[in-house]
């Protein structure tokens, strides 16, 4: 990656790769509210299923049965959010390969200049104004600057030359514009 730095204008220059996009997805999910609901509602709702049918195998008197149930329900208590993480990932890394097959390592160039953030690749330009960013969020390997319409611009630490005068670009960005800067340094897909 190349990286040009004055007071004003950073440029950038990478490619994100099908993981780079994949990592995005399962980020968002963590942070979105109604997908979290939704993984413990099914959770709790799959091993209550095993635990009220015990129950009813109880009051019918047939012991073996209450025990197998117990037994699935326990497993289910236990490994069923192992199994709806590896089944989201699988889902999410499907449709990446479906959605964004056209962007996986084609090169792009971002500019972030005093009032605008600029993107360049070979399908065409696009240029947004910074006030246009809600936040700003750095993770372990990424930083995600989400835009007020839904999408966020992905930039891979690992492609970046100077981490930390990025960093300061963004934190000083985020502090003009009044926005989170939110560094979650420990994130990983649970």
């Amino acid at each position: 990656m190349e990286l040009l730095n004055s007071n004003i204008t950073m440029t950038l220059k990478y490619s994100l790769t099908e993981n780079d996009y994949l990592q995005h997805l399962l980020f968002s999910a963590t942070q979105s509210d109604r997908i979290k609901k939704k993984r413990r509602r099914n959770w709790i709702r799959t091993t209550g299923v095993f635990f009220c049918v015990g129950l009813i195998f109880y009051f019918s008197k047939e012991t073996h049965m209450v025990y197998y149930c117990l037994v699935i329900g326990l497993i289910t208590l236990i490994f069923y959010p192992s199994y709806e993480r590896y089944q989201y990932k699988k889902h999410y890394k499907k449709w990446v390969a479906e959605n964004y097959k056209g962007r996986i390592n084609v090169i792009s160039t971002v500019v972030l200049t005093e009032n605008t953030i600029e993107t360049y690749d070979k399908t065409g330009e696009a240029k947004l104004n910074v006030s246009e960013l809600q936040d700003i969020v750095e993770t372990n390997e990424y930083f995600y600057l989400k835009l007020k319409i839904g999408e966020s611009l992905i930039i891979p630490k690992l492609k970046v030359e100077d981490v930390d005068g990025l960093r300061f670009q963004l934190q000083d960005l985020a502090a003009r514009l009044k926005i989170n800067f939110e560094t979650d340094l420990t994130w990983e897909w649970k």
